[in-house]
Order: structure tokens, then sequence, then C-alpha cells
């Protein structure tokens, strides 16, 4: 491999740079050129493992300020922080923080070092995962925090400081664990029952209640962009809107959901929404123009709490012993309409998903009934 330096000279200057005991005219480059050299030399000898773009990186000084998991989090934390992706960048700190609990419990309780990529193999894994089930988390919640830490590894393999052959995921290595997938849609009987469940007008029941079925009848809309919606996406017949959790992530293949409008959205809009100054103006008085990004993913998780605080009362005086959030609502759609004949393909298009294996997911199932339809007269040939 050749590498340029900042200095240009004739055949005769370079030999006489680069003899053993330069005249006084060449000194001068042949300090130069010893400075490339010992430079070179130090960008080596720093790499723990040598790879010709993690060399040039430091031979060129473009190298991160820590060339470590902390110090790959942290500039991807500061670049989501800047873009406004602060849920993102919220999820990325908490992966990171117990990546670091669990250095220092390995370390035995005494202040950790800095975590290496190389630290990290699959027995380290495990024992991260056996730690974070001791400490009462779920495998769902091991998922969720290493996943952040796989995408920093394929970061640090794309800008050469680590090979692939240090990678620690995969099939014969950790595999992540995927966590149990519970289904949480509730049934025609359940979903019947939540609706006809009587509160009292213009209480917090009422609007928790009211905000709930306003995801369940949007196509599951999650409550972000439900509080996202202006008054521009909204006409008669239907809304249109982008999904702010794949707007930054899809931004060449981004899919428009649209929701047909009904008598019962529309109700609801009036009921709870704001008045309409300009097409501009959110349809929804929780948040505004004049707050950032961290104020606004701070509402919207305040508005989300509510409304799942107040949704397990109204649940539970309608007989449901789940634990209803409005993330039911998005799953129950999707098990609603696939149960009313909507293909899986139809599905995963009102929801937005990129993929029908995600929309599977979300897909509780057949209800008892239907099955004991079906598989209750096997023997009867008639």
């Amino acid at each position: 491999m050749l590498y340029p330096i900042d200095l240009d000279l004739t055949e005769k200057e370079f030999k006489g740079a680069t003899a053993n005991n330069p005249r006084k005219a060449f000194l001068e480059y042949h300090e130069i050129l010893e400075g490339v050299k010992e430079k070179a030399k130090a960008a080596r000898d720093s790499l723990t493992i040598f790879t010709f773009e993690a060399f040039e990186r430091k031979l060129y000084d473009t190298a991160p300020p820590k060339e470590d998991v902390t110090g790959y989090y942290n500039s991807y934390i500061e670049e989501l922080e800047k873009d406004g992706r602060v849920g993102t960048a919220s999820s990325y700190s908490l992966s990171l923080r117990s990546l670091l609990g669990y250095h220092t419990y390995r370390a035995g309780r005494r202040k950790q070092g800095e975590l290496g990529f190389l630290a990290i193999d699959k027995d380290w894994l495990k024992g991260f995962e056996r730690w974070m089930v001791g400490e009462g988390k779920s495998l769902t919640t091991v998922g969720i925090y290493l996943r952040p830490l796989r995408a920093m590894f394929n970061q640090a393999i794309a800008d050469g400081l680590i090979t692939q052959e240090y990678y620690p995921f995969g099939k014969r290595k950790y595999q992540i664990p995927a966590g149990r997938n519970v289904k949480k849609a509730l049934s025609k009987g359940e979903l019947k029952k939540l609706y006809e469940q009587p509160v009292e007008e213009g209480s917090v029941q009422d609007k928790a209640k009211d905000f709930w079925f306003l995801s369940f009848l949007c196509n599951g809309m999650n409550m972000k962009d439900i509080l996202l919606l202006r008054y521009r996406d909204i006409s008669d017949d239907k809304i249109v809107f982008v999904r702010e959790k794949t707007r930054n992530t899809t931004r060449s293949n981004q899919k428009p959901i649209v929701v047909m409008m009904n008598d019962n959205i529309k109700a609801i809009i009036e009921k709870w929404g704001q008045k309409k100054v300009s097409k501009s103006t959110f349809v929804f008085p929780v948040l505004d123009d004049e707050m950032d990004a961290k104020e606004m993913q701070k509402q919207t998780q305040n508005f989300t709490r509510f409304v799942n605080q107040h949704m397990k009362t109204v649940a539970k005086e309608a007989g449901i012993t789940e634990d209803i959030t409005t993330y039911w609502a998005r799953h129950t759609f999707t098990t609603t309409i696939m149960r009313k004949g909507a293909s899986i393909e139809m599905a995963s298009c009102l929801l937005g998903h990129q993929s029908v294996a995600t929309t599977k997911s979300y897909w509780a199932g057949f209800e008892d009934d239907a099955v004991k339809k079906v598989t209750g007269n096997l023997l009867d040939f008639d």
C-alpha cells in the first residue's frame, strides 16, 4: 500500500533526503521524512489488530478519539441526538450503561477500564445474559440491549478497527435471544367489552379510552405518530402519514401509510383536537413547534404513560385481566383485520411494515370458536 504525504520532491532531492548522511541542502527534507516514518511506526504499534484501514486513519489522524466500545457508542449517540432521534439515542444510552455495569461486575466491582471490542466474545456475552437475567431482566430486554452492541461491532468492522473474525455474533457464536413473543391482542369479545365500558364524559379515563381506540382505528398508529399529526395530513376521506420510527431509517423507500377516515375517527379528532390555525397546526394540543426533539420525546412518553395508566383502569372495570397498553391497540388491529379476512400482505401494508415477517409476529392466531368450528367435525364425512 502507498500513502501520500504532503511533500513534493524531485528525484535528486528525494535521493539526497534519504541518504545515510544527507547534505545540509537536503537536511530539512530528511527530517520531514524521518518524522513521517516515526509517525507511521507509532500508528502501527498502537493497533491491537492491524488493518490497512485502521492504519490509514491513525496515520492521518482521522481515528475517533476513543477506539473502544464506549467511544463508538458515544459518537453514535451524539449523532442521533443531532438528528433529533432522541428515542433511539436513549435506547443506545441504556444499552451502554448496562454493558458497562456488567463490565464493572466482571472486574469485581472495581473501577473498570476501557471496554474494548476484543474483550467481548461468546463467553462474555453469555455472562452478560446470565447477569441480566439474575438482575431480574427478561430475555427480551437482553436482546434489546445487545442489538445496539451488534451494530457497533458492524461499524467497527466497516471502519477497519477490527476484522470479521472477532465478530462475536452468529449461529456458531452468540445468538441474541429473541425473547418470548407474547401476543398482545384482544379477542373480539374483549374488544367489545372495552369499547362498551362506560366512562364519565370528559374524564381522564374517557380521554385515554378515546386515544387508545383512535390508535386501533388508525391502522394501529402509535401514540408518537398520533401526536405528530398535523392538519395537512388529514383530508375528508383519509389520513396520510409516514411513521416516525422509519422516517430516518428508510429514506430511500419510505411508504406513506393511508388511514381511511370514518365517523368514529372524526368524532375523536373533533372532541380532543385543537383549533386549526394553519395546515401545519398539530391536530392534538400535546406537542408544539417551540419544543426541541428531547422535549417532544418527553411529552410523548408522558402522554403514552397517561393513556396506559388510565386504560388499565378502564380494562379492569370491563373485566379484562390483561395489562392493556397502547401496544395492544396495534396488535389488536392486526389480528382483527386478519380474522376478518385481510391478507398478510394487506395487513403489512396498512401497518407500514417493511416485511410480512414482522406482521406475522403481531398475529395472535385464531380464536377458540373458529378453531373448534373447523376441527370439531373432522370425522363427519357427510
